[in-house]
């Protein structure tokens, strides 16, 4: 269950609290995908709202990432497999003409607590917007170290979708370190010059052992022109995604998940059609992930090929500056406990 205060809401600009518990309800009830959290009721009264939300017992993402052996992050496969369906839930969002703008750690949910190769759910929708090929957004939003540059520098100037596409490149670059790119705790730039000049950087005690193509996949996210930055159908070919044991395993989960789905409505309803309408409403559920379509778009994953072999010489992030202070010591095997990430 969330419960939402009405008091003391933080809101976009003219945005009321009404207008933005409205939202997210309509929003959640429209979406239909496994990696989607899903909206059971809602509940509102003067001064609280209640949804009840699909089960999430492995809780957020940030608390799975922080409880990692010395805050180091994930493995390189678990960070796969996670990042992949935090992936497949932004491009849905893309498909449908929504744009998060508040995507962070603490917005995944993951289905199991037992394991971290688990389903991810993305929640909290308060802060989406519904749009078209003609809109554009202006509203400031977001949690400031997930924000992206063009956001930082708006005044009120328009941005599109692609400030969903950074925010997430900052979510796996903490999934693979521990530690965000852009803090406050850096001494050498304020937090808002790291962002907008994209200082971001890879040193080799620390990811010296993560896929090349891990860090390939971030550098091309986290570009500040946002018309050489990726689209999320990008992220979701590229090449570090095509990892057929990673793809399986996921098949697997949402196998399973698609008969507890069939399971939970059968207990609901009694008679055969019900039955039959459960097991439908199922498999539209994970529609997106059918057998017989493939979970890497390959003329995406050729366009990302080809921009990556046109921009071999022209590095897409900058980099060579000081790491951010709270940054663990020691190699990618012996790092030292970090201090917890900066989130505001």
């Amino acid at each position: 269950m969330k419960i939402i205060s009405k008091k003391g809401m933080s809101l976009p600009t003219g945005l009321t609290t009404d207008m933005s518990i409205r939202r997210e309800v309509s929003i959640l009830q429209q979406l239909n995908h496994p990696n989607i959290v899903r909206i059971e009721r809602f509940f509102d009264s003067n001064d609280r709202v209640f949804l009840i939300l699909e089960l999430a017992e492995g809780g957020e993402l940030f608390d799975r990432i922080t409880s990692q052996p010395n805050q180091s992050g994930f493995d390189n496969e678990t960070a796969k497999f996670l990042c992949y369906q935090m992936a497949q839930a932004v491009k849905y969002l893309h498909d449908k003409d929504i744009t998060h703008r508040d995507l962070k750690p603490e917005n995944f949910l993951l289905l199991e607590s037992g394991q971290n190769k688990t389903l991810v759910k993305l929640a909290d929708f308060g802060v989406s917007k519904l749009v078209s090929s003609e809109t554009m957004l202006r509203t400031f939003c977001g949690t400031q170290c997930y924000l992206a540059p063009e956001i930082m520098k708006s005044n009120g100037q328009p941005y599109t979708s692609k400030v969903d596409v950074w925010s997430l490149g900052v979510i796996f670059f903490i999934c693979l370190a521990g530690y965000p790119p852009f803090t406050e705790e850096r001494k050498d730039f304020d937090l808002q010059t790291q962002i907008c000049d994209g200082h971001v950087n890879f040193p080799p005690e620390h990811w010296g052992n993560v896929n090349p193509a891990a860090i390939d996949l971030i550098k091309r996210m986290l570009v500040v022109q946002t018309d050489r930055r990726l689209s999320m159908r990008q992220v979701c070919a590229h090449r570090w995604f095509k990892d057929d044991k990673m793809l399986s395993e996921l098949r697997q989960l949402l196998d399973r998940e698609c008969q507890l789905q069939v399971q939970r409505q059968q207990q609901q309803q009694s008679s055969a059609a019900s039955e039959a309408a459960a097991s439908s409403a199922a498999g539209n559920y994970l529609a997106n992930w059918s057998p017989g379509q493939p979970l890497v778009d390959e003329v995406a994953a050729d366009e990302v090929a080809a921009d990556e072999v046109a921009m071999t010489s022209k590095p897409m992030v900058r980099g060579g500056r000081k790491r951010p202070s709270q940054t663990p010591a020691g190699g990618a095997e012996d790092r030292q406990p970090a201090k917890k990430m900066s989130v505001q």
